[in-house]
């Protein structure tokens, strides 16, 4: 009949391509409602809060490896974050879940376009996975959310291109996985997933009579292994020379890390088919090397490859690329390469979220294959959505997160010596020195507890004991700035004053980018009347943070005393501006102001500096000076 049309022709209705998506994207946005009051934990001040990068140029993130790795991508969005909403954890908590709605929804459409069976559950399993939890809820994790948003595009690009062949979608997906890789390399074995896309499904989704033949695809795939060998190279450079430098992440063999590898394989597909207990820091397992009962999961891993290949004509071939991609995705992170992460823990959650899909993908084709599918499959979202809104709410702060690691892992010298920084920041320092002792007993070799109990037993008068720890400290992590200054203004209330600046100068030159040792020695120099190398450090500090209230102050009260009220000022009412609970600053403001004859202005900072703290005596002596002035 003229104008009909055939079966295969018949138009898909426009919601078919929109509902689930959008389902997809708003499951995500509801099952992670927790996060958006959550705040910071942990190493978020590593890249974020406590970062140089942040508050430097944004062309110095892209110049080096200025940070701990090589990821200018991730950077580069926190930096514009830091610039719209600076400590506001809610902006970067609200990116990070769109973020994964996003890619949830790119995967989504990867699947259909490989025609895996029941594709929206695949997906959606992927968005509400409990183990998904760690990459979304934790700030640092931006690298896992943005790269997998990247990597999805590249898959969702490349097959696109093996349908249609042009090669719009080939450079799509090449630049996509370039962003991936600057975002976080750990999708550096996508090279071999194309291969395995080509062959695994080329006869069902390439355009009729469309050939790849081994030649062509090479020729596709080349481009993508650059890529991945360079980057990937840089960021093992990165690693063992900023993020692990000397540290002792582990001491094991070839031969117990690859037994340790097999056992990780089966560890995290069995908490992605059954995400229980799930724990910021998991225990150490104990690997006897050359033992055979340990090698017994590799071998394991191995026949099922096999048994998969054999069977590759039926169910195998579905199970043999679930599988194979798994590992691949699995393979940087199972323990042959050293890790800055794996001295606290050989698994991690946040370490599974790219190698995952796979899994989902095989327990939407089980499901498919038994009665009322759909039914079950809806049960099995609900389940995994509930699970990851409790779980969403464990990553609420740094207490939270490591009192639960606790209750789960005891033994965690890490969670131990968190918990213990959490409880000298509430002042509750006994219990907070416990913890720490009880970390250090556990792990002696950690600079970061050393310094924190020593900073906790100065505080409550335990002076040698404080300084020894600190000394520790420095000993363990030579490079770590912050406890050079701790201990060099421990010693200077000593009166050890020439070994504070030697402490200082130390700290400078460990650690150039760094503000706080500049300001210090310049306060040290203000005091011995050094004023010109005093105002050269205060200038430093001011450059490498424009918004370090405490060396605006210290600068615009030096360049009062150096005659120049006037420049002082600005200075000076920023500092107050940005700290106006800093009573000395309010007082070296008067001091300027009363240099210029603004007698009134500087009475009323030093009022507030009074009020601020009653026994700062410059404030006193400033507003009696006013007093006598005004008669």
């Amino acid at each position: 009949m003229p104008g009909s049309l055939s079966k295969s022709t018949v138009i898909r209705p426009p919601w078919k391509d929109f509902v689930p998506g959008a389902l997809i994207f708003c499951a995500v946005i509801l099952i992670f409602w927790p996060v958006y009051s959550a705040g910071f934990i942990w190493d978020d001040n590593v890249m974020l809060t406590g970062s140089p990068l942040m508050r430097g140029p944004l062309w110095a993130i892209w110049t080096g490896a200025s940070g701990v790795d090589y990821f200018p991508i991730t950077y580069s969005s926190l930096w514009i974050e830091w610039h719209l909403w600076g400590m506001n954890p809610f902006g970067y908590h609200v990116t990070n879940v769109l973020l994964h709605a996003a890619s949830c929804v790119v995967l989504w459409r990867v699947f259909v376009r490989l025609k895996f069976p029941m594709a929206w559950l695949a997906a959606l399993l992927f968005a509400v996975h409990p183990v998904n939890v760690e990459s979304v809820a934790w700030v640092a994790e931006r690298k896992n959310v943005l790269t997998m948003f990247f990597y999805a595009l590249t898959a969702w690009a490349f097959v696109r291109f093996l349908q249609s062949t042009e090669r719009k979608w080939y450079f799509i997906s090449l630049v996509s996985f370039l962003l991936s890789l600057l975002a976080k390399p750990a999708a550096v074995a996508w090279p071999l997933v194309a291969f395995g896309i080509v062959w695994f499904s080329a006869k069902n989704i390439g355009p009729r009579g469309a050939t790849f033949s081994v030649r062509k695809v090479v020729g596709w795939i080349a481009p993508f292994v650059l890529i991945g060998v360079v980057l990937a190279g840089v960021t093992v450079w990165c690693q063992y020379h900023f993020a692990i430098k000397g540290d002792a992440v582990y001491e094991r063999d070839f031969l117990t890390r690859v037994a340790t590898a097999g056992m990780a394989v089966w560890f995290y597909l069995g908490k992605a088919l059954v995400p229980w207990s799930l724990s910021f820091v998991y225990p150490m397992w104990a690997v006897v090397p050359l033992s055979f009962v340990y090698f017994l999961p590799i071998i394991g891993l191995g026949l099922l490859m096999v048994v998969s290949w054999v069977f590759r004509k039926s169910w195998g071939r579905v199970a043999l690329f679930a599988l194979a991609y798994f590992v691949l995705l699995l393979a940087p992170v199972l323990g042959i390469f050293k890790i800055s992460f794996q001295r606290y823990s050989y698994f991690a959650d946040h370490w599974q979220y790219f190698a995952l899909p796979a899994v989902t993908v095989l327990i939407a084709v089980v499901i498919k294959r038994i009665p009322y599918s759909r039914i079950i499959g809806v049960a099995l979202v609900i389940l995994f959505g509930c699970l990851s809104f409790k779980q969403a709410q464990i990553y609420h702060d740094s207490e939270t997160i490591w009192a639960d690691t606790l209750r789960k892992n005891p033994d965690s010298w890490v969670a131990l010596g968190g918990l213990g920084l959490e409880r000298f920041k509430e002042g509750r320092m006994e219990e907070g020195i416990a913890l720490c002792e009880k970390s250090l007993k556990i792990h002696p070799y950690q600079g970061e507890s050393h310094a924190n109990l020593g900073m906790a037993l100065l505080r409550v008068g335990r002076v040698d004991e404080g300084i020894q720890h600190l000394r520790d400290a420095i000993r363990i992590e030579p490079d770590y700035v912050p406890t050079y200054c701790n201990l060099a203004e421990a010693v200077q209330a000593q009166g050890k004053l020439d070994e504070a600046i030697a402490l200082y100068r130390e700290a400078i030159r460990r650690g150039p980018e760094v503000p706080l040792p500049y300001n210090a020695l310049g306060s040290i120099f203000a005091q011995q009347r050094r004023n010109d190398e005093a105002l050269e450090l205060f200038r430093k500090a001011v450059a490498l943070w424009p918004d370090y209230a405490n060396a605006l102050s210290n600068l615009g009260a030096i360049l009062t005393t150096l005659g120049k009220p006037q420049d002082g000022v600005a200075f000076l009412e920023k500092s107050v501006a940005l700290d106006p609970n800093y009573a000395p600053a309010h007082a070296n403001l008067g001091n300027a102001l009363l240099d210029l004859k603004q007698v009134e202005k500087a009475r009323e900072q030093f009022e507030a500096a009074i009020r601020l703290d009653p026994e700062l005596m410059p404030a006193k002596y400033g507003l009696a000076d006013c007093l006598k002035l005004a008669g």
